[in-house]
């Protein structure tokens, strides 16, 4: 059994009875993402991962490349997190 967040990503897989989170099977067998499915044949398991990263909205390769192309943070942050603004907080 599988189920997944509302963004797509595996939450909790339950395994021969034992349930892991999306991360945990994602570290154990080093996917590139929490986003994965599970197809079963009689080959065995066949795990379907789509996008790199855990999910939390920011691939730090993508960034990094950005910074590269000569993006500024404003523009790097824009482009992952769209509809915010950014501020500058006095303290």
């Amino acid at each position: 059994m599988t189920s997944h967040t509302s963004s797509g990503y595996v939450d909790k897989v339950t395994i021969n009875q034992k349930t892991y989170t999306g991360r945990e099977v994602r570290e154990k067998l080093s996917l590139p993402s929490s986003c994965f499915q599970i197809q079963f044949s009689s080959k065995g398991y066949t795990f379907i991962t789509q996008g790199n990263g855990h999910g939390v909205g920011m691939s730090q390769y993508g960034a990094q490349g950005m910074a590269l192309e000569n993006k500024d943070y404003q523009d790097i942050l824009h482009h992952y997190y769209q509809n915010i603004e950014i501020e500058s907080i006095d303290s």
